[in-house]
């Protein structure tokens, strides 16, 4: 267990938690789940939020990894970064008794 905490990232992982750790954020990602890829203005419309609370939100969420960015013309097109998302379920069912059966 030891070994396995020295090669934990920490910085990292609490980025993580920061981004996890906010209804919209977790809004977003629900809706990134459901749709493999979302403009922000898709993204603010179903939400209801404004366009710069959403910015404001997917900012926190491409700083922790958590979503993956690339331009097409003037928009941004979302996705989530899957890889990620595993690993970090597979972190927390290591440290719980939490089973995931799926993302």
């Amino acid at each position: 267990m030891y070994k396995q905490l020295q090669e934990v990232n920490f910085n990292a992982a609490y980025e993580l938690c920061h981004a996890l750790h906010h209804p919209l954020r977790l809004g977003i990602i629900r809706l990134l789940e459901q749709n493999e890829f979302l403009t922000v203005t898709q993204i603010y419309f179903k939400l209801r939020i404004s366009q710069s609370v959403a910015s404001q939100q997917l900012a926190v969420l491409r700083k922790s990894s958590l979503v993956i960015s690339r331009k097409e013309g003037k928009q941004v097109i979302y996705t989530l970064n899957q890889d990620l998302l595993q690993q970090v379920l597979l972190g927390i069912q290591s440290l719980t008794s939490i089973k995931v059966t799926k993302l």
